[in-house]
């Protein structure tokens, strides 16, 4: 006649339920691994962006100093120069290609909010993945066409057409560095973006 006590596992069974177990402890172990492996590159990358970023925007005080010059040299002394202009332009361009990483850390880009408010949090969610997609795809055209147009200028060893024939291939190469860390925040706010439609939460 059976008691009421715990059914037994048929010999040999208890041996597997034990590896199971472990198995399965061994698969969270290993996730949670990958998980803090996953969240220390991103941060690894929002500090290379917060850093480099914060150096770049010092670029707007010497392109603000060359203007400052120029215009004084032009309407106080009536000698503009010949190099203002030009040197003023390649340091904007260089922190203009360089700062969007930053901008995009700091949700700094501008947003047309026609649809997005009305949508729920996950309707939200799934379109930040979709944009974000899109500009990755559309980041790796700019750094695969940025490439090119740099290497073009740089195997000729370009020049502008002033009168001082500065080389104009440092400033090329600056574009296909810039959008190399523009996309791996893009990246970031995608993964971001995925773990957040997953949990259903941002």
């Amino acid at each position: 006649m059976r008691t009421g006590s715990a059914r037994q596992l048929p010999q040999g069974w208890a041996f597997f339920e034990v590896r199971k177990s472990s198995k399965y402890k061994y698969n969270i172990q290993a996730e949670e691994e990958v998980k803090r492996l996953f969240t220390k590159i991103l941060d690894v990358i929002d500090a290379i962006n917060e850093k480099a970023g914060r150096g770049i925007s010092f670029l707007i005080y010497p392109g603000l100093l060359i203007i400052v010059i120029e215009v004084i040299l032009r309407y106080g002394f009536g000698q503009p120069t010949v190099w203002a202009h030009g040197y003023s332009q390649r340091i904007f361009a260089v922190y203009f290609i360089l700062i969007g990483a930053y901008t995009l850390l700091h949700k700094g880009h501008v947003r047309m909010d026609l649809v997005y408010s009305r949508l729920s949090l996950r309707g939200r969610l799934f379109l930040d993945l979709l944009g974000t997609v899109l500009l990755v795809a559309w980041c790796v055209v700019l750094l695969w066409k940025g490439s090119l147009f740099f290497w073009s200028s740089f195997t000729i060893r370009e020049v502008d057409e002033a009168v001082l024939g500065a080389p104009v291939y440092p400033v090329k190469f600056f574009i296909p560095v810039g959008v190399f860390f523009l996309i791996l925040q893009w990246l970031g706010d995608l993964s971001r973006t995925i773990a957040a439609v997953r949990k259903g939460e941002r």
